[in-house]
């Protein structure tokens, strides 16, 4: 039997062999005849040509069903898409609410606070440099039978190295 475009819009079918023409449930084929995807044509029958039409439709509509948007693929200077666009601020929103999520979990911090943390051992390593030369001193003097006078400004020039080191390494990673 040959089909002909006015016999095609005639084929009519039962809920059980619109299910099988479209592999899906026969309880779907009856949600997507209340959703309006599903054209019937008298209680229980519905028009086959019509319903793959406005199926497809909705397919093609179904934001599940459309293309992925690579967001990293340059735009080349053309206009991006609203498609794009949107793509764009859902991803900075959400890397944005990882972000917080992340520092509320205590696997983020902010560079300030880094920056005053190190700062502050920076401080408590000078003191400590500080202090070690007057310790010091005296030990190695009864160790090398020196005065310790002449022992001090040895230390004194390695211990200001160090802290010139510590200052330096400091400045680099607060200026970044």
């Amino acid at each position: 039997m040959e089909l002909k475009p006015e016999t095609i819009s005639l084929l009519v079918a039962d809920t059980q062999t619109m299910a099988m023409l479209f592999d899906l449930d026969p309880r779907r084929i009856q949600q997507l005849a209340k959703e309006g995807t599903m054209v019937k044509n008298s209680a229980g029958k519905f028009k086959v040509f019509d319903s793959m039409v406005k199926y497809l439709d909705w397919m093609r509509r179904s934001p599940k069903n459309r293309k992925e948007i690579d967001l990293n693929e340059p735009d080349d200077g053309e206009k991006i898409s609203l498609e794009k666009e949107q793509a764009l601020l859902a991803r900075s929103k959400r890397i944005a609410q990882e972000r917080i999520n992340e520092k509320m979990r205590g696997n983020l911090v902010d560079i300030e606070e880094v920056r005053e943390f190190n700062n502050s051992i920076a401080l408590l390593f000078i003191q400590a440099l500080d202090a070690f030369e007057a310790r010091i001193a005296p030990e190695i003097a009864t160790v090398t039978q020196s005065d310790p006078s002449l022992i001090r400004p040895i230390i004194r020039h390695e211990v200001r190295i160090a802290r010139q080191e510590t200052a330096d390494k400091l400045l680099t990673f607060n200026q970044n």
